[in-house]
Parts: C-alpha cells; sequence; structure tokens
C-alpha cells in the first residue's frame, strides 16, 4: 500500500555545513564555543512560504527546499546563500522580500530570485534596526508590519513603508519581554534559571481575525526550547499572553528542543508548524528540522503535538498504523568499541547515541530480537 506519508525530523537533502566552523570562535553575539569537533551540519530556523501551489522553506545556514506535495523536499541554492541565522521570503505585493538576522533587504520576482539588495532597514530616526531574528508580515489590507529582537531588551514591532520597506514609518515598540513567571522561558535543561532565556524568533500569523505573535525560548541548545503565544487584535498589540503556553514543545524522544520556526498554510486549509530539532552531537547548534499541523480549539487557543512517527498529511484518509518495534528490545551485537558505544545505544530512541562497532570487526551485526522469548 503507498501512503503518503513524512516523518521528522524531515530528511532534507544537503543538509548545509553548520555556520560556527573552527575559524570562528566567537560569534557576532558574544558567544564561544570550544574548538574541538566543530565540522557540523544544520538547518534551522524554518520559514515557509506558500505560493502557487509550492512551498518554499528557509532555513539558517544556507538554501532553500521546495516541495509540491508537502513530503519531499528539493534544494535550491539561493543567493544571498548563506546571509545570517533566520532567513526570511515574504511576499509584499507582486514582490518577494528576503531578509535574515543582522542582514539588509533584497527582493526579487519569484521566491528563489534572483534577489537584489534594496538597503538596510532603518528606524524612524534614520538609525539602523537591529534587526535580529526578523519577520515581515503583510496583512490583508496591504499595510507591511516588521517583527525583531532576541533575549535581552524584549520582541519589537513595527510597520513597514509598504512601497519602500526599508523604511519603518512607526517607531518600535516593545511587543512583549521575557517573563520569569512563565517557567518554561526560564534557561536551561530543567528551565532552572530565571535569569536568562533567549526570547526570540518572532513570527506572526492571523486566524479568525486574531493576530496570533509566536516566539521560542529558552535558548536552541536546550530539549526545553518549544513555541509560545501572545495574541491581540492589531498586528502591533497590545498583546496578551496566549492560553496553554507553550503550544509546541516535546523533551523527551527522538525529536526534541521544537522552537524557532513558523507557522505555515500546509494542503486543505490546514496550518501548520515548522520547527527546530535538536541533535547537538558535533555542536550546541547541530539541527533539523520538522513540521506538524496545528489545531485551535472553540477558544482559539492553538496546540501542536510533535511527532517522531510516520504521520499522512492532510487529504490522505489512510490511518498510519505503523509503530515503533526495537525500542530498548534485548539485542546481540557482533561487537561494540566501549561501553559507550554499547548496541543497546542504536535502540534507545535518543538522538545523541549510538552504536559503534570495533574497527577490526570485518562484519558487524547487531541482532534485535523483536518477540520476548
Amino acid at each position: 500500500m503507498n501512503i503518503a506519508s513524512y516523518c521528522n525530523p524531515t530528511p532534507l537533502p544537503n543538509y548545509p555545513q553548520g555556520m560556527l566552523v573552527p575559524e570562528k570562535e566567537t560569534t557576532d553575539y558574544g558567544w564561544t564555543y570550544p574548538s574541538d569537533r566543530r565540522d557540523f551540519r544544520e538547518a534551522a530556523d524554518p520559514a515557509v512560504l506558500y505560493f502557487e501551489g509550492r512551498w518554499y522553506m528557509y532555513v539558517s545556514c544556507g538554501s532553500a527546499y521546495v516541495s509540491s506535495d508537502f513530503i519531499n523536499w528539493k534544494q535550491h541554492r539561493i543567493e544571498p546563500y548563506n546571509a545570517e541565522y533566520d532567513p526570511r521570503v515574504t511576499q509584499v505585493g507582486d514582490r518577494f522580500i528576503f531578509t535574515a538576522s543582522r542582514t539588509a533587504l533584497f527582493e526579487g520576482a519569484t521566491p528563489l530570485g534572483p534577489f537584489t539588495k534594496l538597503g538596510t532597514v532603518t528606524e524612524v530616526s534614520g538609525e539602523p534596526a537591529s534587526w535580529q531574528a526578523p519577520h515581515i508580515f503583510e496583512d490583508d489590507d496591504g499595510r507591511v508590519y516588521a517583527y525583531w529582537g532576541i533575549a535581552g531588551p524584549g520582541l519589537f514591532g513595527a510597520e513597514m513603508d509598504a512601497a519602500d520597506p526599508t523604511r519603518l514609518v512607526t517607531e518600535r515598540k516593545v511587543m512583549f519581554r521575557y517573563n520569569r513567571d512563565h517557567v518554561w522561558e526560564r534557561f536551561g535543561a530543567s528551565n532552572e534559571d530565571p535569569t536568562l532565556s533567549y526570547v526570540e524568533g518572532p513570527w506572526l500569523f492571523k486566524h479568525d481575525q486574531r493576530y496570533y505573535l509566536t516566539y521560542s525560548a529558552p535558548g536552541t541548545e536546550w530539549e526545553t526550547y518549544a513555541f509560545g503565544y501572545y495574541v491581540s487584535d492589531h498586528p502591533l498589540g497590545p498583546f496578551t499572553y496566549g492560553k496553554g503556553n507553550p503550544f509546541v514543545r516535546k523533551t523527551s524522544g527522538y525529536v526534541v528542543g521544537t522552537g524557532h520556526g513558523c507557522i505555515a498554510p500546509g494542503p486543505n486549509g490546514t496550518l501548520w508548524a515548522f520547527y527546530t530539532c535538536l541533535v547537538r552531537n558535533e555542536h550546541n547548534f547541530e539541527r533539523r528540522v520538522g513540521y506538524d499541523q496545528v489545531f485551535f480549539d472553540n477558544e482559539g487557543v492553538p496546540c501542536c503535538s510533535p511527532t517522531e512517527l510516520p504521520q499522512t498529511v492532510p487529504g490522505n484518509n489512510q490511518a498510519v498504523d505503523w509503530l515503533p518495534l526495537t525500542i530498548n528490545k534485548r539485542f546481540a551485537c557482533s561487537s561494540a568499541q566501549n561501553r559507550n558505544a554499547s548496541g543497546r545505544y542504536a535502540l534507545d530512541n535518543y538522538m545523541r547515541t549510538w552504536w559503534l562497532p570495533c574497527a577490526e570487526d570485518s562484519f558487524p551485526s547487531l541482532e534485535v530480537f523483536l518477540k520476548e522469548p
């Protein structure tokens, strides 16, 4: 039986090399990482645009991925190829605006460009905007809004000049800030540090005439990374903290750290959360991408349950009844390099462990017993 299905993390072709390579010890944010094991792959912070029957997904570290069936993704190189973290393309009128963190605006006639530089985003004062983790939103009336920010001072919003989106036409306004009373926003593997949080990745979407401003916290290197939202009747607020936060979160299993992405339309009028998945084997920022459907209750509260088993896409009424068969089953392996490379690590449903046979093992094998004796 041929069932149209997908499974997270999404198997994107040619995951790009991570940006924090050995020759760059300290990032522009001022973070410093150890120099060992720095050659890694990452794709994160997905931003998805739907246009003329295709989905265009832009990810940090370069490239765009395009799908016409919402399952299979083909890589396309665009320029600027690797502008910075958090690349986004937004349709504004009949053109497509490309930007990323601390990057100028570019415009093109198609979602894949070619893109030409428009200039740097400036505030009403004429000063350059800080422009970290930006998002641009065009409302139904043609007015255009920008959202940006990371950590410290909060997430900002302002209206843009639709004809010249490099100009903000209203003073920047704080949409909201980190709130230590929201325990899930606190930094750390257990949200144990109330003194810090990387509240970031604003993304605005409209549902039933209300504006949902999503964001992520506490940091992309933690399994606790998740999506929250604020809601308002106006694109620039005032915003009210949403019920049911965080509404996208998964802290155990193969797919974890499900934050910093976007909310985008899927097939047959559905709405989907695209999110970052944590790997963190070679580097704190080693990440992948996943996506799952968003549902709303009668009060307009969104909910999304990140998955790691095969799922069907909307419109396919066939059920996927596949279940994992090998998790923590009994096994026998031909060899193992050491106790930290045991065969049981091939079966523990955890991204950061694996089995390694001995180097001199000419015919490595792993046997899994699916039934108890």
